[in-house]
C-alpha cells in the first residue's frame, strides 16, 4: 500500500483487518508521528519526503525496487508524487496489478493556494495515475463521480466505505462527561479538528437557540485546531460557558469512553467527504446529527440512525436537537438503528472481506487494455 502518510486510524484498523484474514502488507510512506510502527504483519517502509507544500502535499518519492514481491500495488489517493511514481514504476517493471482508493470527492476547497495546487496536481499527476490503474475503490458516490471525471471506467469501480472496528467501538457503560455534569443533562457531543470547514461556529450558534428555551443540555467538545481561541470567545460572547466545554485532545482508543458517556454526536460539517467519526460514534450505538454534506448524507440515514440538516442552518439544527431533548425514546431507538447499521455494512470485518473479494477479482479478472 502506498499512503502519503500512514497517520489515520482507519487506514490502521484496515491494515489490521486484512492481516486477521492472511494479508502480508508493506506500507509505503512518508514518516509521521502518529503512524502505528509496531502492527504485527505489517512492514513499513519510509520514502523520505524533500519538503512539504502543504501538511497533508509531502514531496516524496519513493525508493522502491523490489515491487516484483508484491501481487498488487495499493495506492491511497492520486494526487501524490509517491503515488505517480509507484504507479509509473509498477507498469513499467513488474506490471502488477494497481489499485487506487480514492478519498477526494472533488469539494470545493476554500483556500485559493491549496485549491490551485490541488488543481495543478489533478490535472497533471492525478489523471495520469487514475488512468494507470486496473480498478478503483471510491469512498462514497461522490468519490465515484470524481474518478469518473478523472478517467476511471464506471465498471472498475467499487464502493468501500471506510472501515470502523466495532469490537473497540461498541456500546458500553461510561462516565467520562460526569465530572462535567451537575446533573441529568442531554449531553450533545462534537469530535473532530476545530477548523471553519467543520462547521462548529454553527453548532454554537444552535445551542445558544437551543438554551432559549431553559433546555438540560450540555455540548462537548473534542479536537483543537485554528479556531479554537475564536470558538471559546465566541462561546464566552454568548454566555455558554456552563453549557459547552472544550476538552481537548483525547487519544484514540479513549474515544469510545465518550461517544458512550454523550447521548447523540453532532457533525456540523461543510466539508465532510469521509467522517469516521460518524461510523465510531453510530457502532457506540449513538444517534447522530450531522449536515447534508459529503459522506454524511451518505452514512447517515435519516429519521433512522439519526437526522441530516441543511449546512449552516443553525435553527434547524436547533429544532433537530429539541427532537432529542423531548423524546428520549428517539435516542434509543435511532441508537440502536445505528449500531445494527454499523454491524451489517461498516464493520472492520464486513470491509476487510469486500476488500479482499476486491482483490481477489484484480488477480483473475485483471481488465483488458
Amino acid at each position: 500500500m502506498v499512503y502519503p502518510y500512514f497517520d489515520h486510524p482507519s487506514s490502521h484498523s484496515l491494515c489490521k483487518g486484512l492481516v486477521e484474514r492472511g494479508c502480508k502488507i508493506t506500507v509505503f510512506c512518508c514518516p509521521h508521528k502518529n503512524e502505528i510502527r509496531n502492527l504485527q504483519g505489517v512492514e513499513i517502509i519510509h520514502t523520505p519526503y524533500l519538503f512539504k507544500l502543504r501538511p497533508y502535499f509531502p514531496i516524496s518519492i519513493p525508493k522502491v525496487t523490489a515491487f516484483e514481491r508484491f501481487d498488487i500495488l495499493h495506492l491511497h489517493e492520486d494526487y501524490q508524487l509517491n503515488s505517480l511514481y509507484s504507479s509509473l514504476l509498477s507498469r513499467i517493471k513488474t506490471d502488477i496489478p494497481t489499485i487506487l482508493t480514492e478519498h477526494y470527492d472533488g469539494y470545493v476547497i476554500d483556500h485559493i493556494g491549496w485549491r490551485l495546487l490541488r488543481s495543478l496536481t489533478n490535472t497533471f499527476i492525478g489523471k495520469i495515475v487514475v488512468r494507470g490503474c486496473d480498478r478503483y475503490i471510491a469512498q462514497t458516490k461522490k468519490s465515484r463521480e470524481y474518478l469518473i471525471n478523472q478517467g476511471a471506467k464506471p465498471r472498475f469501480i467499487d464502493i468501500l466505505y471506510h472501515p470502523v472496528d466495532s469490537r473497540l467501538f461498541a456500546p458500553r457503560r461510561s462516565n467520562a462527561l460526569n465530572k462535567y455534569l451537575s446533573g441529568d443533562e442531554i449531553k450533545f457531543l462534537f469530535v473532530g479538528r476545530l477548523e471553519k470547514s467543520k462547521g462548529v461556529y454553527c453548532l454554537i450558534h444552535a445551542m445558544k437557540h437551543l438554551l432559549q428555551s431553559k433546555l438540560n443540555v450540555k455540548l462537548f467538545i473534542i479536537g483543537r485546531g485554528t479556531e479554537e481561541g475564536n470558538l471559546k470567545t465566541l462561546v464566552s460572547s454568548l454566555n455558554l460557558t456552563d453549557f459547552v466545554t472544550f476538552i481537548g485532545n483525547v487519544p484514540y482508543e479513549r474515544l469510545p469512553e465518550f461517544y458512550n458517556a454523550c447521548d447523540a454526536l453532532i457533525l456540523p460539517s461543510l466539508i465532510d467527504p469521509s467522517p469516521s467519526v460518524i461510523l465510531e460514534a453510530m457502532a457506540c450505538g449513538k444517534p447522530v446529527i450531522g449536515s447534508k454534506v459529503g459522506g454524511i448524507e451518505e452514512v447517515l440515514i435519516d429519521r433512522e440512525t439519526g437526522y441530516l440538516f441543511k449546512p449552516n442552518n443553525y435553527k434547524e439544527l436547533s429544532l433537530l436537537l429539541r427532537k432529542f431533548t423531548k423524546s428520549p425514546e428517539i435516542i434509543q431507538q435511532f441508537g440502536k438503528n445505528s449500531r445494527k447499521r454499523i454491524e451489517e455494512v461498516y464493520a472492520l470485518e464486513k470491509i476487510s472481506e469486500r476488500l479482499i473479494r476486491i482483490y481477489k477479482k484484480t488477480l483473475f479478472k485483471r481488465p483488458k487494455t
